[in-house]
């Protein structure tokens, strides 16, 4: 097992006063990672990778066991559309521009409802994600994906 330690660090000087910050996340027990980069085309929306319970393997991970996962577009110009689904087929789109990362965290608890109001309660129970898509804008862009697994 490993220990997977991630840094996230802004740097700022504002009015001649340093107001970045550097916080540090740490995963314990990592037992397997997926690792890929992903072509998404304009023309047909891509399936980076989906979770379940019980059928893992390839690009299904462990919906339990997912901890950490990263998304970066890598293209220079184009940005890309996120769609994620939950198993009851709500969803959640998110602009992903050229050169940003979007990070996730465990998706076992991660709800979606667009019919709810803007704030939910999220209990045991609740819906995971399921299924995170992309596709591109106008342009070919390639996506780096990294998940951690414990």
């Amino acid at each position: 097992m490993a220990t997977l330690t991630v840094i996230v660090s802004e740097s700022v000087t504002l009015s001649g006063k340093d107001q970045g910050d550097t916080t540090t996340m740490t995963f314990a027990d990592i037992i397997d990672f997926y690792k890929r980069t992903i072509l998404v085309t304009p023309d047909t929306e891509v399936t980076l990778y989906d979770t379940h319970s019980s059928l893992i393997g390839g690009s299904t991970l462990d919906s339990d066991l997912v901890k950490y996962v990263r998304i970066t577009n890598t293209d220079s110009t184009n940005f890309v559309s996120l769609r994620l689904i939950n198993r009851n087929l709500d969803e959640f789109l998110y602009r992903l521009g050229a050169g940003e990362s979007f990070l996730l965290y465990a998706h076992g608890a991660s709800v979606m409802n667009a019919s709810e109001a803007a704030a939910l309660v999220i209990v045991d129970g609740d819906s995971s994600i399921d299924y995170v898509k992309a596709t591109a804008n106008s342009d070919d862009c390639r996506l780096e994906i990294f998940a951690a697994i414990a």
